[in-house]
């Protein structure tokens, strides 16, 4: 699945660039229209995301295309979605960027469009991207609704399919703990209330 060039809003085609530059070459001379960064073979979001625990793809270097739903800066990174998808539940289509000491440089926004190639890894049991060899901006699209998600997992290990997508939560929820807020923006939630440790609770 590629992304829609139409999306994408680009004011003029390559193919019309093309066209209105020989016709302003002077006869028997000739040109190479360069190749458009933005096109050629890529793998999916949910190709690489796999639908395990971890990439099928680890440790390796791909390329992949997306639209930027969340720029992180604590985290140094961002995130991107396939707007397309494959339509496999079991198979997510998000998948987060992170750029480390180089997050402040050529930094994209929210609805970008971007075509990139990095390494594929696993960080704190989250499949990512990292170590990019290239970052190029295809102009923009309109981010998708996010994805309705519910609490309590039915069975352990079932939001893995939802890692790196943009999602929305209708439910009451209460917050656990706010250890890494500061740091990392982060806030652990729960449905159902607190939960309690054993020992939180005396006996008797």
């Amino acid at each position: 699945m590629t992304l829609s060039r139409r999306a994408l809003a680009r004011p003029v085609t390559l193919a019309l660039i093309a066209a209105m530059a020989i016709a302003m070459l002077p006869v028997g001379t000739s040109s190479t229209v360069a190749a458009d960064p933005c096109d050629g073979a890529y793998l999916t979001i949910p190709q690489i995301q796999g639908a395990g625990t971890t990439s099928p793809l680890l440790g390796a270097g791909r390329t992949t295309e997306g639209v930027v739903t969340a720029v992180l800066p604590n985290l140094r990174g961002f995130a991107i979605v396939d707007p397309s998808g494959d339509g496999d539940a079991a198979t997510s289509d998000g998948i987060f960027v992170f750029r480390g000491n180089a997050f402040a440089t050529n930094t994209p926004a929210v609805g970008d469009a971007l075509r990139l190639t990095g390494r594929v890894t696993e960080f704190q049991n989250q499949t990512q991207l990292d170590n990019l060899a290239a970052l190029i901006a295809c102009g923009t699209a309109t981010v998708a609704a996010p994805t309705t998600i519910t609490l309590p997992e039915t069975v352990n290990g079932e939001l893995e399919r939802y890692e790196g997508m943009l999602v929305t939560i209708p439910q009451t929820l209460t917050a656990q703990q706010n250890f890494f807020q500061g740091r990392f923006g982060q806030v652990t939630l729960a449905s159902g209330g607190r939960l309690t440790e054993r020992h939180d609770t005396s006996a008797g």
